[in-house]
């Protein structure tokens, strides 16, 4: 949208979305996709010299204030409550007076669980080749056809598999596979079945090695880091009927006030970028002033766009000088 069509009074804001930032030949599975910490301080170096960091109040106020925000406002986003956030992340930003936003789900920061996400994540770092992730995936659906009336694999395969922004058709398969397309019932238990067939550790184990706990997102907020909300069990919010959603935002927001993290006004970052228009009506009565999509693209600030900004991906900036350059 170019400058001259906007409502009067609207902007935008580059919002970017980041995950793992660890380097992962120094971790216990060197195969996970992560930001590397000299390509995140890269990063945060050239968004300081290109962008006017602003903070989640900041863009708070321009969306329901009328507030203005620089040109070239920008606001760094982080999901999934990871442990990268406050031993690798959270030290950068506050050396160098970064606001930024942190959304982790609550049910892993408080129990010893791993979540389905995440589990995949790990069984993909595991797996030596896509080819016996194809085969892992397909004995699961095998062992559970009957069971779940389940489709036959060709089936499966035909509807899901294609090349993505960032995976060959086999890995988003899987993905599409046991993130949103079987029943939560079915698709839970093949990803266990993953995880304890390719996962080295047991699932507590992970959990303590993955997640930050409530107390050092105490001590993030009282630094005056923001943060928010991303669901108590990451599930996709718009494939659930009104019961389970307002369930989720309301656990959703029972967690953020046992923090002390703001729950007037707060934002949500919805997992996986999934919504509908009932997620949006609950929102709008459980107070919420601002939701995050995984939409790729400028956030347009306009009230008419509070919960449903965009946000681009940290692999959307330059991660080296190379990348800057045209490299």
């Amino acid at each position: 949208m170019g400058e001259d069509s906007r409502a009067i009074g609207e902007g935008t804001c580059t919002i970017v979305m980041y995950h793992y930032v660890r380097d992962p030949e120094r971790s216990r599975y060197p195969g996970i996709n992560a930001l590397r910490r000299s390509e995140f301080e890269f990063q945060l170096e050239y968004l300081r010299r290109e962008y006017s960091l602003v903070s989640m109040a900041d863009l708070r106020r321009a969306l329901h204030e009328g507030e203005s925000l620089p040109p070239d406002a920008a606001h760094l986003t982080f999901d999934d409550g990871l442990l990268d956030h406050y031993t690798t992340v959270f030290p950068m930003l506050s050396e160098r007076g970064i606001p930024a936003s942190f959304f982790p789900p609550a049910d892993p920061v408080l129990d010893d669980i791993v979540l389905n996400v995440h589990k995949i994540h790990f069984v993909l770092a595991c797996v030596p080749d896509v080819e016996t992730l194809l085969e892992s995936a397909f004995a699961r659906l095998d062992a559970y056809r009957e069971r779940y009336d389940l489709q036959s694999n060709e089936a499966y395969y035909r509807e899901l598999a294609e090349p993505g922004r960032w995976d060959p058709e086999e890995v988003v398969f899987v993905k599409r596979l046991l993130q949103r397309d079987l029943g939560f019932e079915v698709r839970s238990a093949i990803v266990d079945d993953l995880f304890e067939e390719h996962v080295d550790v047991t699932e507590e184990v992970l959990s303590g090695e993955l997640y930050v706990d409530p107390d050092q997102l105490g001590v993030m907020i009282d630094a005056g880091m923001y943060v928010g909300g991303h669901g108590a069990t990451h599930r996709w919010l718009g494939t659930l009927p009104p019961s389970e959603q307002r369930a989720e935002i309301g656990a959703t927001v029972e967690f953020l006030a046992t923090l002390g993290a703001p729950t007037d006004g707060w934002t949500m970052c919805y997992p996986y970028g999934s919504y509908d228009r009932t997620t949006l009506e609950i929102l709008e009565t459980a107070g919420c002033a601002a939701g995050l999509t995984t939409e790729f693209d400028e956030a347009v600030v306009s009230p008419d766009n509070a919960l449903t900004l965009q946000r681009l991906d940290t692999t959307d900036l330059p991660r080296s000088p190379a990348d800057r350059d045209g490299g």
